[in-house]
């Protein structure tokens, strides 16, 4: 099956569960490449909607390209801990170690949903959007898991929520540090100051900093 009609099989999960297909997507020959293909288009597709919303908010050149590969190393570190987290709570769930790789392609998988990310930068309903498509992604992986290692919705539900708990929690204890660090990094290497306007808020970057053609904005 190619990256596409997997993409199809993917997003139709929430209407068809109990489709036939769902153990050839993770165990089937080619299962990580083809996962990895699906992932790809989450992740080109998340990076254009932080794009976007760096364009609306009028952050260019060096500023814009950091910004966009910070966005996209935190959220594929997040998914990381995510199923790693998953990985193990769902070893113990079924009393039996289930092979990494499995897990990996289950999680490139459940990145199926950010295809419409790109979306994400219009106003107003751009926040709603990203939202909806996180939830979408954890029911894929609720599904898959519920499908394919037959541990029951409960349990099912226990681990997904699992390994989207540590996520988020990790997400909200390292975002101050780590944005301290960047902002130290930033400064040492640059000799600029880090100044902190309404723009990088609305951006999501106030550890870079605000360019001369900006300067105003921090008044």
């Amino acid at each position: 099956m190619g990256v596409l009609d997997t993409l199809r099989v993917v997003l139709g999960l929430i209407l068809h569960p109990g489709d036939p297909a769902l153990g050839a997507l993770i165990t089937g020959e080619g299962a990580l490449v083809t996962a990895l293909g699906v992932a790809t288009i989450g992740w080109a597709s998340i990076s254009l909607g932080h794009g976007g919303v760096l364009l609306i908010n009028r952050v260019r050149g060096v500023r814009m390209i950091v910004a966009g590969l910070l966005g996209l190393v935190s959220v594929v570190v997040l998914r990381v801990v995510e199923a790693l987290v998953t990985w193990v709570v769902a070893t113990l769930a079924t009393g039996r170690v289930i092979p990494a790789e499995e897990m990996v392609v289950l999680f490139l998988l459940a990145m199926a949903p950010h295809a419409f990310a790109a979306f994400t930068f219009l106003p107003h309903l751009g926040l709603f959007l990203g939202r909806a498509l996180e939830a979408w992604s954890f029911i894929v992986i609720f599904l898959l898991l519920a499908g394919l290692y037959d541990i029951g919705v409960g349990y099912a539900l226990a681990v997904t929520a699992s390994g989207w708990l540590a996520m988020h929690l990790l997400s909200r204890a390292l975002a101050a540090p780590i944005g301290w660090v960047a902002s130290r990094l930033w400064s040492i290497a640059s000799g600029q100051p880090v100044i902190v306007t309404s723009r990088d808020i609305l951006a999501g970057t106030p550890f870079i900093p605000v360019n001369a053609v900006l300067g105003e904005d921090a008044r």
